[in-house]
C-alpha cells in the first residue's frame, strides 16, 4: 500500500501544472539539519564562532538580524556563566529560584549582565527587565499549561510553577504602550506625538522611551487593581455571577473609536506621556484573563491581552504611532 501512494505522489508530482517542488530548497533543508548545532548546549555554544552563529541566524536571503555581534557576545556570555556557576544548566538557576518568580528573576538580573534592562531618569536608576520577566513568565506557562494535566502534588515539585508568579509586571516594549494609547490610557504631549510621527529610531534610554515603558507599566497595574478591586465587589453582589473572566482571542472591548467622552488628566510640561484611567470604558464580559489566583488577574495576562489584542486589530491600531527603537533589552 504505501509503495503505491509513494507511486500515486511520483506521478502527481511530475505531472503537476500549479504546484512544484523546489529541488534546491530539499538540498538546503537536508543539509541544515546536517550542520544544525544544539544551540541549547552551553558547552557547544560557549565555543561557537561568530561566523558559525551568523550562518546559523541568516535568512532565506542572507540578511542577518540586527546587532548581530552583540547577540554573539550574550550568547557567549551566558554560556560560560552556565558552565562557571551552575554545571552548564539553566534547569540548576530555576531550581536554586525554590519555585520564586521574584528570586528568579533577581537570579537572572545578578548572575547575567544581558539581561539587566535599566537606564537613568532624572538622576535615578530605574528598571524594566522585560526580557527576563518574559523568560520566568514563559517558564512557568510552560509549566502550567502542558499537554498532560498536572496533579497538585506534581505543582509542588515542579521547579518551573512559581507561587508569586503575580509578583511580575508587564513586559515593557513598543507595542503595549501603542495599545494602551489606542484605548485613550496613555496620553501623549504634542512633542512625543510629533517625534513618534517622524517614523525615526529613537536613542536607547531615551527620555521618550523610558516615559512610554514606564506609564506602560504603571498603566497595567493601575488595570490590575481596578479590576481585581471590581472582581472583589462583583463577589459581594447577590445573585449575580462573576463575570470578570474573558477570552483574549474573542474580546468585546468596545473600540475607542465610538467613544465620545474624553477625560484629560493632569500633566507638567516637561512630560511627555501621562495615564488616563477613565477615557475608555472596557466591557470584560466575554475575555478570559486569569491569574495564579482563582477569579484574579495579574499584569502578565494584562501583557498578553493587550497584545494579542493588538495582533487581532492590527489595521485600526496601527494607525497609532509607536516608537521605534534598536536594542538589546526588547
Amino acid at each position: 500500500m504505501d509503495s503505491f501512494i509513494r507511486t500515486s505522489a511520483n506521478f502527481i508530482s511530475q505531472n503537476s501544472e500549479h504546484v512544484r517542488i523546489n529541488d534546491t530548497k530539499v538540498k538546503d533543508f537536508c543539509q541544515n539539519m546536517i550542520d544544525r548545532v544544539n544551540i541549547c548546549d552551553p558547552h557547544v555554544t560557549s565555543k561557537l564562532s561568530l561566523d558559525d552563529f551568523k550562518h546559523i541566524l541568516r535568512g532565506d536571503n542572507n540578511i542577518l538580524p540586527n546587532l548581530i555581534e552583540e547577540r554573539y557576545k550574550f550568547l557567549q556570555e551566558n554560556s560560560n556563566i552556565l558552565l562557571s556557576k551552575y554545571e552548564g544548566s539553566f534547569e540548576n538557576v530555576v531550581r536554586k529560584a525554590n519555585q520564586s518568580a521574584t528570586k528568579l528573576l533577581e537570579l537572572i538580573i545578578e548572575d547575567f549582565p544581558s539581561f539587566r534592562d535599566e537606564a537613568m531618569f532624572l538622576g535615578r536608576k530605574v528598571a524594566f527587565y522585560k526580557r527576563a520577566q518574559i523568560l520566568v513568565a514563559d517558564l512557568h506557562f510552560c509549566a502550567t499549561t502542558s499537554i498532560s494535566p498536572v496533579s497538585d502534588t506534581q505543582r509542588g515539585g515542579t521547579p518551573c510553577i512559581f507561587n508569586d508568579i503575580d509578583a511580575l509586571t508587564m513586559f515593557a516594549d513598543y507595542r503595549v504602550p501603542q495599545v494602551l494609547k489606542y484605548f485613550g490610557i496613555l496620553e501623549y504631549s504634542d512633542t512625543l506625538t510629533n517625534a513618534l510621527n517622524q517614523t525615526t529610531f529613537k536613542d536607547p534610554d531615551s527620555r521618550f522611551e523610558v516615559e512610554l515603558r514606564g506609564n506602560s507599566i504603571e498603566a497595567v497595574e493601575r488595570i490590575v487593581n481596578t479590576m481585581n478591586q471590581l472582581i472583589d465587589e462583583e463577589k459581594t453582589k447577590p445573585n449575580r455571577e462573576l463575570q470578570s473572566k474573558t477570552k483574549c482571542n474573542n474580546s468585546s472591548i468596545d473600540c475607542p473609536e465610538s467613544k465620545t467622552k474624553n477625560t484629560s488628566c493632569d500633566r507638567k510640561e516637561s512630560s511627555s506621556s501621562s495615564i488616563n484611567t477613565s477615557s475608555t470604558e472596557i466591557n470584560t464580559s466575554s475575555s478570559e484573563i486569569k491569574s495564579s489566583t482563582e477569579d484574579r488577574i495579574n499584569a502578565i495576562t494584562v501583557d498578553v491581552f493587550l497584545w494579542n489584542y493588538r495582533r487581532d486589530h492590527v489595521e485600526q491600531i496601527d494607525r497609532e504611532p509607536y516608537h521605534r527603537v534598536v536594542s538589546v533589552c526588547y
